[in-house]
This record gives structure tokens, C-alpha cells and sequence, in this order.
């Protein structure tokens, strides 16, 4: 089975204005392919870390409100099925990884909390 149900909680350890999102996003590691390195050489059995698979929120985030509330907890539940090629998506090197970005300034948009969890421990 291929399908993931990826269950996220965000606390608010304080009160924060302003307007905040959340990104979910799927990694891999241990991905060996060929890279050209910095001397113009390539090695072809490079070892990538934590590559960047898949939003699974939009590339900018979703919103989680404004204003939030010190311990009012935000729930988020996201389904995703990954692709059938065990080749290219092995879910033991794969991790989830979720961040939270925002504050009272639109235009910036730092991340104030991020955690990341295996699919498969």
C-alpha cells in the first residue's frame, strides 16, 4: 500500500497576530544518479539527501488562520499515494517534512517552527 494519511497538529505556544500558513512536503535521501561537481568532473554514483519529491500543500502554503490562539490546537490531515515506481520512490528513505511560515508582515514570510517524520520507521 502506497497511500499515506500524514496527521499534523500545530500549537501555538503563545498568541500571534498576524497571518500564518503551513507547507507539507515529501523527501527522499539515499537517491544515486549522476552530478557534475564543482571542479567540472561528474561523479556518476553521487548520493542526493534529502531531495525534494512533492508539495503536498501549494508551494506558497495553506492557511492555518489569523491571530492565533496560545494552545488552540490546528488540526491537518492530508491524504497523498505515492507513485507506483519502487524505483524512484522508496518510502523507507522518504520523511515528511512541515513547516510553519507567517507573522504580521505578508511580504516576509519566515518559518517559525518546521518538524519531519520518516514514513517508515
Amino acid at each position: 500500500n502506497r497511500n499515506l494519511e500524514i496527521n499534523i497538529s500545530v500549537i501555538p505556544l503563545k498568541d500571534l497576530k498576524g497571518n500564518y500558513k503551513i507547507n507539507v512536503s515529501l523527501a527522499e535521501s539515499h537517491i544515486v544518479d549522476s552530478q557534475m561537481l564543482s571542479d567540472g568532473s561528474t561523479s556518476e554514483d553521487y548520493e542526493f539527501e534529502n531531495a525534494l519529491r512533492d508539495m503536498i500543500t501549494p508551494w506558497d502554503g495553506q492557511s492555518l488562520g489569523t491571530d492565533l490562539k496560545e494552545n488552540n490546537i490546528i488540526f491537518k490531515t492530508y491524504s497523498y499515494t505515492l507513485p507506483q515506481d519502487e524505483n524512484l520512490w522508496k518510502p523507507e528513505n522518504m520523511k515528511v517534512i512541515s513547516f510553519v511560515t507567517g507573522g504580521e508582515e505578508s511580504d516576509l514570510r519566515p518559518v517559525i517552527n518546521a518538524s519531519e517524520s520518516n514514513i517508515i520507521n
